[in-house]
């Protein structure tokens, strides 16, 4: 368990975030980060990538009263992306199923649906 939870560190961090994303999009490629993790965090791929966060469409997202509207919203959006990356490849499927039971088929069709 030991070895697990440090190999999964080392996956959550910048630079093995970096190295997942760049096996499946090029550089400077647009990426919406959904995370619990400050945006500051990231800083490192701004670099390769041109990263984006909720923070960055307050004017899109000023009715948005709670948190759960805004999981609401980034859900839509990882469900709609062009592609997706997962940290924790288990982490959507569950929602997936409960709450978009018919994306599974749309996925299955689109190519960059990957789990990192």
């Amino acid at each position: 368990v030991v070895g697990e939870c440090k190999v999964r560190d080392q996956l959550t961090r910048p630079e093995g975030l970096r190295h997942a994303l760049s096996l499946w999009f090029p550089e400077q490629s647009r990426v919406y980060i959904g995370s619990t993790e400050r945006p500051d965090f990231f800083a490192p791929l701004r670099s390769s990538f041109r990263l984006y966060f909720a923070e960055d469409f307050g004017r899109a997202l000023a009715n948005v009263s709670n948190n759960y509207e805004l999981y609401a919203v980034e859900t839509l959006l990882f469900f709609g992306s062009s592609g997706t990356v997962e940290t924790l490849g288990y982490a959507a499927s569950w929602v997936q199923d409960a709450c978009f039971p018919a994306a599974r088929l749309r996925a299955e069709s689109r190519p960059g649906r990957r789990a990192a």
